[in-house]
């Protein structure tokens, strides 16, 4: 059967697999962001590397759209939706607006020039998230939690979903794609608003966290992950090739190859065996990777800083993969220190929910 209709009820293990998704997903953005040599001119053996770790590496940001609809689209079942509202404004607008102005003072201060304070530019520079282009990822959030109380009401909700999600897969995922091969002029009002966006993923999430999957179903799901990864590899290498920057056909957060990938490490890392890989260790692991989920909120928010900051200051090449790799895994757990440390702040952990 492919998929039956019981929801996961074992809440330990439901809270480890979103701790360690949330945790692998976090790491896995950092990597892309010291991964930038991807974006220089393509050919050659380091950008075909740097073109694998950018694809491979590509799914944390679905997925966190998808563990934000796994853990809120039942939010009516802990409180209200002004209470909800709330919680989102003040764990995503207030710190989104501090650390924009705080990326634009430090970006100031390392390339040494002015800042225009005019009104335009500075909404201009927050609705389009011109300080630290990562902070785009906000945005859609913000889309994505103004609709939850509207998606939270639907009765039925996982057959609801899945017609939404599927709608949305051919429409926002598919047929894009199919038309940037064909050379076809894609028109984005065949879009179902209901599946535009990121909010296949939210609903995604959902479904996939309150069903249990067969094995058969399970291997499927990795099977189309895989051929998703080896389509946007393959083919970002081939349509890239004596071109001056890299080609963005099979890439895209919403486009068919990150949702086949997306989709399988969700699955992969829910229905993972941890007894069986830590062992012993088991208790151990558990309670760290709990804590750093905690602050991979805050890592998100300030790792740039050291993305951008560490190579110009201390003369880092950033091409080498102890950047790419290692220079990632150091940024993360620096900025998970800073952010235990003002988490420990009364008023700044505010700023670092």
């Amino acid at each position: 059967m492919f998929l039956k209709w019981r929801y996961y009820t074992k809440t330990g293990e439901k809270k480890f697999y979103m701790a360690a998704a949330n945790v692998a997903a976090c790491l896995g953005v950092i990597i892309l962001h010291t991964n930038f040599v991807f974006w220089t001119k393509p050919g050659g053996r380091l950008w075909i590397t740097s073109c694998f770790l950018e694809t491979f590496f590509y799914w944390p940001v679905p997925v966190f759209f998808m563990l934000s609809g796994a853990n809120l689209l039942d939010y009516r079942e802990r409180y209200s939706t002004v209470e909800f509202l709330k919680k989102r404004i003040s764990r995503t607008l207030i710190p989104f607006l501090f650390w924009s102005l705080a990326a634009e003072l430090y970006l100031s201060a390392l390339y040494e020039r002015a800042i225009d304070w005019s009104f335009p530019r500075v909404l201009n520079d927050i609705l389009n998230a011109k300080t630290f282009s990562i902070y785009w990822f906000f945005l859609p959030l913000f889309g994505a939690y103004l609709s939850m109380p509207v998606l939270s009401r639907v009765e039925h909700k996982i057959r609801t979903y899945l017609y939404a999600i599927l709608c949305g897969m051919f429409f926002v995922c598919i047929l894009p794609l199919v038309c940037r091969l064909l050379d076809v002029q894609m028109n984005h009002e065949l879009i179902p608003p209901i599946a535009g966006g990121y909010l296949i993923y939210v609903m995604l999430g959902y479904v996939l966290d309150r069903v249990d999957l067969d094995r058969k179903t399970r291997c499927a799901f990795y099977l189309l992950g895989i051929i998703g990864w080896l389509m946007q590899f393959i083919g970002t290498i081939l349509a890239s090739e004596g071109e001056i920057g890299v080609d963005v056909t099979f890439k895209g957060y919403t486009n068919f190859p990150a949702f086949l990938q997306a989709a399988a490490v969700f699955v992969f890392l829910k229905y993972a065996d941890y007894e069986k890989l830590f062992g012993s260790r088991m208790e151990v692991v558990r309670e760290h990777v709990i804590s750093l989920s905690t602050l991979t909120y805050g890592i998100y928010l300030i790792h740039y800083f050291f993305v951008v900051g560490l190579p110009r200051l201390l003369d880092i090449q950033t091409t080498k993969l102890s950047w790419r790799l290692g220079g990632a895994v150091g940024i993360f757990f620096l900025s998970a220190g800073i952010t235990w440390l003002l988490k420990k702040i009364p008023i700044v952990r505010r700023l670092v929910p």
